[in-house]
């Protein structure tokens, strides 16, 4: 039985590592092109009226995202990062028909994010992710809402989860839900508050 339990632990000693957790394949700079569904909202307050649009569309978004990944334990892997929107979701449409139109866009939004994570086997990231963001939120309007055409930048903050999986050595898939707040803005007589849920998948490359 000593003999025994001698080869058994030899043969876990021997045991190749790959059962156990690596962080080498999130490590270092990654880059990703990213495909979403936005619920974007709005909270527009006038006087002792509030507006409250959130959820009314459900709209595409599309960007870029550039991020360095660092171990910071047996586990964990640290990620900081900039992302980019390049399809850019509506707020909300109102066609009253004739011409009169008006529609709000959230245009120019980037973001800066540190994401801590835990890796899964070799393969997988499950991580947290927090973020500062930029967006310009523009209300255009035509025919007999030309008046109200009124543009205004906006910062908040973000914060969601994701996953993330490798599909080769250098591709990998991950799939993220964000939460996306962004301080009041007073434009005219109205007081603007955007926000947002986020839905990504990307794809994307290891360097």
């Amino acid at each position: 039985m000593k003999k025994l339990a001698i080869a058994c632990v030899l043969a876990a000693a021997s045991f190749p590592t790959a059962s156990f957790a690596d962080t080498k394949n999130f490590e270092g700079f990654a880059g990703s092109l990213n495909l979403g569904l936005a619920s974007p909202g709005i909270k527009t307050t006038v006087g002792n009226v509030v507006f409250d649009s959130f959820g009314g569309n459900s709209e595409f978004s599309g960007g870029i995202d550039l991020s360095w990944g660092t171990k910071i334990s047996e586990t964990g892997v640290l990620t900081v990062g900039v992302e980019a929107d390049l399809i850019q979701p509506d707020v909300f449409n109102v066609n009253a028909g004739g011409g009169d139109t008006l529609t709000a866009k959230q245009k120019n939004r980037y973001g800066i994010y540190v994401a801590p994570g835990t890796v899964i086997g070799r393969d997988t990231l499950v991580y947290g992710k927090v973020g500062y963001n930029s967006m310009k939120g523009e209300l255009v309007g035509a025919g007999i809402f030309t008046d109200l055409t009124r543009s205004q930048s906006f910062t908040g903050f973000g914060y969601g989860l994701g996953i993330k999986t490798m599909l080769t050595p250098q591709a990998f898939l991950k799939v993220e839900v964000n939460r996306l707040s962004y301080s009041s803005e007073t434009i005219g007589v109205w007081t603007v508050e955007p926000s947002g849920t986020v839905g990504v998948i990307g794809i994307g490359t290891s360097f």
